[in-house]
């Protein structure tokens, strides 16, 4: 115990004959400096060790003398002096040509903090700051710089098409180029590249622009977003677009740049609504048969589109749409999907009651129209398409023949051939369009089978009439 007791003892009476002990005391400090300039700081220190002199710039806290850490500007120090009481050394200060005048400062000035560092290594002491004859009244330099920044920054979202126009200033140490553009960075900041299409950049510049004063020069850059530059949704890997001033060497190598987000958005397309019936549909049916056509659509919103029978008069009047037994002749497509600029097709199947009255026996000044309309969610009629439309009379001399067991795949055709398949043996196929003419196609027979080549075939309704054993029946088919 007695061997403990003594070693903390020695170990406590080195700590005493060794602490580090000093102080740092303001010879002169000038009462202003331009930024940019190198001013000589003369302190008189006093230390039991070798140290390092350390002066810092600091702004102030708010209304206060004490320095503010968050505000460090610049350190420089005088290394290695020796031990030595109230020796007096100068620091060479260079005060960054960056720095904000005093002027534009609210409620803060500028300070001087001075420190001691153990030459050895070890915990700073000495500390002196917080004092009036601390502080310092830094002036706009008169030495130019390479600075550019935007005049009015703010986020920016631009669909192809439109046009930016970026206000910014600079000044220039020497002759510079300079250059406004759309470049690509990385999700963490980095620049990938510039925003090209095909071999030209989005981007305006101005060469070789003369040396500047300490005044600014403004400038407006004129960038249209063209065709073909990808939407920043697209962009790979999570890159993101920016709009970047630089200033550049006379070979473009980078000196400063300023940046701020940009959005490329795809050009809105302006949908024109509107309906087209086919040219190649029928403009006569016989009571008690069914009107097949498909009609071309486009939709610049959720619609609802409607088919129907009306009356109108020969001038052209629309009266009502056709009842029968006080059901409409009439087919309603509710909620139909936008489609854009891109057409779409919706096939339509009229149903004309056998009751129906023929268009001979209309009253006179009353004709039959066919109707196809885009319709609001409110009901409101946006579009209408008519056509002239004539009702026969039901046939009496013909005999209906069941399609029980014939089929024909794929339905609508899609490629090349469908194939008409029975339960029976097919005899033989005939296939006509909508205006009863038969249309010339191969067709290969195979038992109960037969493929129909429907290459030749335009986009419409046909009629495939099958004869069988059996007897002959016809089927409906779409391309």
């Amino acid at each position: 115990m007695k061997k403990i007791i003594t070693l903390l003892f020695t170990l406590f009476l080195a700590s005493v004959l060794f602490a580090q002990t000093g102080s740092v005391a303001v010879v002169s400090i000038p009462d202003e400096i331009e930024a940019g300039d190198t001013v000589d700081i003369q302190v008189s220190y006093t230390s039991n060790i070798p140290v390092t002199v350390t002066a810092q710039l600091f702004q102030t806290q708010e209304n206060l003398l004490s320095p503010d850490y968050n505000t460090w500007v610049k350190a420089f120090t005088l290394k290695d002096k020796p031990a030595d009481t109230n020796a007096i050394v100068t620091i060479s200060f260079i005060v960054p040509g960056s720095t904000a005048p005093s002027t534009t400062l609210t409620n803060r000035q500028y300070t001087f903090d001075f420190k001691l560092t153990p030459t050895a290594g070890g915990s700073d002491f000495g500390y002196n700051n917080g004092t009036a004859d601390h502080t310092v009244i830094i002036k706009p330099s008169s030495i130019v710089f390479d600075k550019i920044d935007f005049k009015n920054a703010e986020v920016l979202i631009k669909k192809v098409g439109e046009t930016i126009t970026v206000d910014f200033e600079y000044t220039l140490s020497d002759v510079r180029n300079v250059k406004a553009g759309i470049a690509i960075y990385s999700s963490t900041g980095a620049w990938v590249g510039n925003a090209m299409v095909g071999e030209t950049e989005v981007a305006q510049y101005f060469s070789d622009q003369a040396k500047t004063t300490t005044t600014p020069v403004q400038k407006t850059a004129t960038i249209v977003i063209p065709e073909g530059l990808k939407p920043s949704a697209l962009l790979e890997n999570g890159n993101v677009y920016k709009l970047v001033v630089t200033i550049a060497k006379a070979d473009w190598g980078w000196i400063t740049d300023k940046k701020v987000d940009i959005t490329i958005e795809n050009i809105e397309e302006v949908v024109e609504e509107r309906i087209q019936l086919p040219s190649y549909m029928l403009s006569e049916v016989e009571a008690g048969k069914s009107l097949d056509f498909g009609v071309m659509y486009f939709l610049a919103e959720t619609r609802n589109l409607k088919a129907a029978l009306a009356i109108y008069t020969t001038e052209g009047v629309f009266e009502s749409v056709v009842t029968v037994d006080n059901n409409e002749v009439a087919q309603m497509f509710d909620a139909v999907a936008a489609t854009g600029a891109t057409a779409a097709t919706q096939v339509v199947s009229l149903d004309l009651p056998s009751t129906i009255t023929p268009s001979a026996s209309l009253p006179a000044g009353k004709v039959y129209k066919l109707e196809i309309s885009i319709i609001g969610t409110d009901g409101t009629v946006i579009k209408k398409e008519t056509s002239p439309f004539t009702v026969t009379a039901v046939k009496t001399t013909e005999t209906e023949i069941s399609t029980t067991g014939l089929s024909i795949f794929p339905q609508p055709a899609t490629g090349t051939e469908v194939t008409v398949s029975y339960d029976g043996d097919i005899n033989a196929v005939v296939v006509r369009n909508e205006a009863g003419v038969t249309v010339n196609t191969d067709i290969v027979y195979n038992g109960t089978t037969a493929v129909i080549n429907t290459s030749n075939l335009s986009n419409g309704l046909y009629f495939v009439t099958v004869s069988t054993n059996n007897g002959v029946a016809v089927v409906k088919l779409i391309k």
